[in-house]
């Protein structure tokens, strides 16, 4: 391998490495707080299920009028930014879609396995309400907590 070759190798690492740091130190206030959820709530009635998605199993549970999704998702690459948003769609009763997706900006990252990552959104809803979870738009959970 040529000296050229090996300082653009270096450069694109290099390149990579900053990219997935800068994205880590321009996380917003609402991205430190998914990634350190507090505990699973024991207080949920018994309206709990286990969401399976590709990335790993959240836990969905119902606890003081609001549907919470959390647990832990895996990250392929360091530059894997799982977030989810939840929508509520005003009827009786309520429909709430959680969407989990990757949000990472970064163009280019480094090709090696991330840590986990921590996840929680939560929704003021009635019991009744009728849940869909979706993971990156493929259907993992559709019903409602009994």
């Amino acid at each position: 391998m040529s000296t050229k070759t090996i300082i653009a190798l270096l450069a694109c690492l290099l390149i990579a490495l900053s990219a997935c740091s800068t994205q880590q130190s321009n996380e917003s206030p609402q991205d430190k707080i998914q990634e350190n959820p507090s505990e699973i709530p024991q207080d949920t009635k018994g309206l709990r299920t286990i969401v399976n998605t590709r990335a790993g199993d959240l836990t969905l549970s119902y606890v003081d009028g609001k549907a919470i999704l959390q647990g832990t998702l895996d990250r392929s690459t360091p530059c894997v930014n799982w977030q989810i948003d939840a929508i509520i769609m005003e009827s009786f009763p309520e429909q709430v879609r959680f969407s989990i997706e990757d949000k990472s900006t970064a163009e280019m990252c480094i090709q090696v396995l991330g840590e986990p990552q921590e996840v929680k959104a939560e929704a003021q809803v009635s019991e009744q309400a009728k849940i869909t979870v979706l993971f990156e738009e493929e259907i993992a959970f559709e019903g409602q907590l009994e």
